[in-house]
């Protein structure tokens, strides 16, 4: 329960149903294929992902429904019952739900990763759960500015657009990882897949009244665990991300010689990045090749 983020339970509570006991019984029982390390893993991705879920239900509940059923039902008394039944109605179509976008994005996975593996050649092992993939961070330029200018609505309106246009542009590959405030980070097995969702974030987001949006790709080895990755290449994608402008995708070396022949690239010289030992070489996205879908702004910078 812990594991789930949930409050740890006193001795004598009952703290599952039968039916959530009898999976955990089960799951017990496949310890060979499912071990406990990989259950608490598991556990502290399902609660801090379904938390989120449970605020952002709770937040639109109380933003669009309340205000609704107050002004309807007057009194306190009505306006409660009448809150507490509109609940009873909703919840039991929330399983079947997160069953099936589950099942889906469950499915989804694994068909990615079996084709990966099929193609990926053999090496050395290196660290339990290391592996080399591309990172794309893409974050709305200046954003706090940006709200303090054009107002709360405003910039509620910026983010939603944003995180739209993401999950429309990320692209068949791309896997969004987490989101992180007014930006994301996602990653792909193949450096050409993240600079042509980026690009096409980056263009989709150009409209009169929003926010730039800056984007950073690298590619690296590092340690994919609970959902999430952790190590160097991580980092560096991260702190790349600070020096691109608005409507600017910057890639590392790492990134570029694998994608010469899709992508125009203008050479930004070599930086230094904190937390990073060595200098790195940074190159500017200047155009796609294939499709034209991104190029680089011949303009002052837009924040």
């Amino acid at each position: 329960m812990e594991a789930f983020g949930l409050p740890r339970p006193r001795a004598a509570d009952p703290v599952f149903t039968p039916e959530e006991a009898r999976v955990l019984v089960a799951l017990r029982e496949l310890d060979e294929l499912w071990p406990a390390e990989l259950r608490m893993q598991t556990a502290r991705v399902y609660g801090a992902m379904l938390a989120g879920i449970a605020r952002a239900e709770a937040q639109a509940f109380q933003i669009y429904t309340e205000p609704h059923v107050r002004e309807e039902r007057g009194d306190t008394a009505a306006h409660l019952n009448a809150l507490q039944s509109a609940f009873e109605r909703l919840l039991p179509l929330a399983d079947p739900l997160l069953l099936g976008v589950h099942r889906r994005w469950l499915e989804h996975e694994l068909a990615q990763r079996a084709v990966s593996a099929a193609e990926r050649t053999a090496g050395s092992a290196g660290l339990p759960g290391s592996v080399e993939v591309t990172f794309l961070f893409c974050d709305l330029k200046d954003f706090t500015a940006y709200a303090e200018g054009h107002g709360d609505a405003a910039a509620i309106s910026a983010i939603d657009r944003f995180f739209d246009v993401v999950a429309h542009e990320r692209g068949p590959t791309g896997q969004l990882v987490k989101t992180l405030g007014d930006g994301a980070m996602l990653v792909y097995d193949e450096p050409a897949d993240a600079v042509a969702a980026g690009g096409r974030v980056i263009a989709a987001m150009r409209a009169p009244g929003l926010p730039a949006v800056h984007a950073s790709a690298h590619r690296g080895v590092a340690i994919a665990r609970s959902g999430d990755y952790f190590g160097g290449a991580v980092n560096l994608a991260a702190r790349l991300l600070a020096l691109a402008r608005g409507d600017e995708l910057l890639a590392t070396e790492e990134v570029v010689k694998r994608c010469r022949a899709t992508f125009a690239w203008r050479p930004a010289g070599e930086r230094t990045l904190r937390g990073v030992a060595t200098a790195v070489a940074v190159h500017t996205l200047v155009s796609d090749r294939a499709n034209a879908s991104f190029s680089a702004p011949q303009r002052a910078d837009r924040t």
